[in-house]
Parts: structure tokens; sequence; C-alpha cells
């Protein structure tokens, strides 16, 4: 029978959740989220510390750190009590360290009138199969083996009396808020506000936006680059910045600034009066362009979030979700399929800290998302000839960053988000 034929899985009515604590926390909260509400009574996490009293620094990144989240997660999302939550400590190398794990999360199922659900993907290998290996010792109470897939899919394991192997898919109901899946990985949201505000105003630039995808390449390059020195020289200071313009930025800029707010032109000269026109001149106008494409192929689809300058701090930062220093900003965000594909734009023309931007950018990749996610550097007043002489392109590759340039920029990016997301529509 083929796997699309067989009857979906379930969830039991109550299970004690057991995982093995690893950096990939988006393995192991998912299927919280997925069991539906209440479901969860219990935590139990497999800790693979070779010293507990003295974890390494690679102990604490790689088990102690995500242990904390997945429990702060639990006692927060899913408000278990903190008796209800458990740590397992044992060697990350001995099987025989975890063959009593089942025993202890069977005890704790058994008092709270539940079954066990363990899975098996995440962490290190021993914790998991040195737990299988004592499944026994659950004495009784069903012990569910599940799945989790880079698309966040999961399946229950079953395993025969003649060894067959059986997987099911298992149902989910329901999808992690932005605050929840930063959450688990130790992140959250800052400064939110002012992004709703900003995100609202580019929204409202609708007509701008489609004004500088109908101006030819070769004039809003042009035009671009000038804007883009001379505000970036201007600074923050005055309260209206005025620029003479040529004949051919004049006739680029005309319809762009008809349709935006903020801004107007008079006798060859640009008038920039507000602060978010400002913005959107200096190279934010890339921002705007990037989220109205994503959002007519993606916004529609419920499921999906699309957000824009998403500014994230560690999450046991100060407590005030407003008007603190931010770690990192996000030019746009996509969270879904439990997983967050992160885009930035550059849209000046220098190079200096591309590389570093890169190197950033993969990072917050593998950390925030791992080999499932994506990201993209979209920089379109560069050409190819820019990248290459700072082999930005090879270092883009070794970061696991798509990294798209000139005209067609933007372009390749929905075509990727389109095929990355074809199954949905």
């Amino acid at each position: 029978m083929s796997e699309d034929a067989r009857p979906e899985a379930r969830w039991p009515d109550r299970f004690v959740y057991v995982c093995t604590a690893g950096s990939g926390a988006n393995v192991n909260v998912v299927p919280m989220l997925h069991a539906g509400a209440g479901r969860v009574v219990g935590l139990v996490v497999l800790l693979p510390v070779a010293n507990p009293a003295q974890p390494t620094g690679q102990d604490q990144a790689q088990a102690v750190l995500p242990a904390e989240r997945l429990e702060a997660y639990a006692q927060r999302v899913l408000r278990l009590p903190s008796e209800h939550v458990r740590r397992i400590f044992g060697h990350p190398d001995l099987l025989g360290d975890w063959t009593g794990a089942m025993a202890q999360a069977g005890g704790m199922a058994r008092e709270l009138g539940a079954e066990i659900v363990f899975n098996i993907s995440g962490g290190r290998k021993a914790a998991t199969i040195g737990a299988i290996l004592g499944q026994a010792g659950a004495d009784g109470i069903p012990v569910s083996l599940i799945t989790v897939g880079l698309d966040s899919s999961m399946r229950l394991v079953s395993i025969g009396q003649r060894g067959a192997l059986e997987e099911r898919a298992l149902p989910t109901s329901a999808r992690a808020s932005l605050d929840d899946y930063l959450a688990s990985y130790g992140y959250r949201e800052i400064n939110q506000d002012a992004r709703l505000e900003w995100t609202a105003w580019m929204q409202r630039q609708v007509r701008a936006v489609r004004e500088i995808k109908k101006t030819p390449w070769p004039v809003r390059h042009i035009a671009f680059r000038a804007l883009y020195r001379r505000l970036s020289a201007a600074g923050h200071q005055a309260a209206v910045v005025e620029i003479d313009l040529s004949p051919d930025q004049y006739d680029a800029l005309e319809p762009i600034i008809a349709a935006l707010e903020g801004a107007r032109l008079d006798h060859r000269r640009l008038w920039v009066e507000t602060d978010e026109a400002r913005r959107f001149l200096a190279g934010q106008w890339l921002e705007a362009l990037i989220l109205h494409e994503v959002e007519a192929i993606l916004g529609d689809l419920p499921e999906l979030q699309v957000l824009s300058n998403v500014e994230i701090a560690p999450a046991d930062g100060d407590a005030s979700r407003n008007f603190i220093a931010a770690q990192t900003e996000f030019d746009l965000v996509i969270l879904g399929d439990d997983r967050l594909d992160l885009v930035q734009a550059k849209a000046g023309t220098d190079k200096r800290g591309l590389h570093d931007a890169i190197t950033k950018l993969g990072a917050y990749r593998t950390r925030l998302s791992g080999p499932a996610g994506g990201a993209w550097l979209i920089t379109p007043l560069l050409t190819r000839s820019d990248l290459d002489k700072h082999h930005l392109l090879t270092h883009a590759r070794n970061e696991g960053v798509m990294i798209y340039n000139n005209d067609r920029a933007v372009s390749r990016l929905i075509t990727d988000l389109k095929a990355r997301y074809s199954r949905r529509r």
C-alpha cells in the first residue's frame, strides 16, 4: 500500500512528550504545537552532557540552552506546570546511560493517565537509540515513536512483529506564531509597533512601487544610484532635503515621486519632506518592492506569515518590546512550514560590508531554521563583475545564501518562492 493510501495516524489524547535536546530546536517544538491543545501533559527532555556539573561551551550550545528553551516553551505556551517537566542527563556517547529514560517517562505518564510520544528526530543519536532500546522500561505504557521531516511533516513509526516498518503521517492542528517560533530558539521580536507602522506606510505606496517596476532598468539604475548617494550624505538632521536633478534623473523619478507620500518635484528639484519618504528613496524602495511582490504571490495563504522589517533580540533581555536595541534586523521574513525564510535587501552600490552581511545572514539562517531554511540577499544595483571581483557569489554559496543582482534580482527571488511554496497554491 502506498503511503498516500494509508490512513492518517492519530495523536494520543494525552501524552508525555519525550525528545532529545539539540541545536535544531524546531524539530523538537513542532510536535508540541501540532498535536493540538491539551494533548501534551508532560515533557521529558533527554540532555546529552558528559559532565552536568561542568558543561562545556559546546554542551551549553548543543544541549543545555536548547533544553531550557524547550522547557520555557512548554511552560509558557502549553501551560505545563514545572512538576510536569523533567530532565534526564546522560553521556552523549554512551547508549547505556539512556536505557532507563522510558522508565522515568513511564512513571510520569502513569501518574498523569497518559501515553508516551517519543520524538526520535534531532539530538544525539546515542540518547535516542539508548532510549529506544530501553523502551520496555515503560512497563505497559503505550509508546509512540515519531519523526519530523525537514518540512516539519511528522510521521508515526510502527514496528511490526516481524520487523516490518510502517510510517504514517500525523495531522497538524496549529502553526507557530512568530513569537512562539523565535522563543523556541531563544529570541523574540522587538520594536513591533515601529514595524507595523512602517509596513503600513510601505503598503500604502503601492502606486509608487508600480511606477518603479515600470521604469526601464537603465533609467532606474541612474536615478536611484544618484538618490542613494545624495540622501546618504544628507543624513537625518535636516527636516526637508532638497536635491537638484539632472534632466535624466527628473524624467525617471517624476512618475515615482508623483505617487509617493512625503516627496514632490518642482522645477527639476526634488523635495523630500518626511522621514518615511527619505528612507524609501534612500534604499527602502527595494524592501517595499519585495514586500509588494511577495505578498502578491503568498499574501492570500493564511498558513504563511509575511513580515517586513523584523527586529529580534535575545529572549532573556530587557522585558520591553519597544524602543530597545535589536541584535539584528531582517528586511523580510516568511514563516511557513515551521521554518523561517530570510530576505535582506541591499539597494545601494557600496560593496563594503557585503561579505560580512552574507556571513551574518547565513549564520542566522542556520541558527533559526537549519538546513530547511532559505536565505536571500537582493542587490539590484550591483553588477555581476562587482560580485565576482569581491568573491561574493562564492562566499554566499558557502554560507547557504542566494545572492541575486541586476534588474532580475527581485523576479528571481519570486521565482524561488513560487517553487518553494508551490504545493500550497
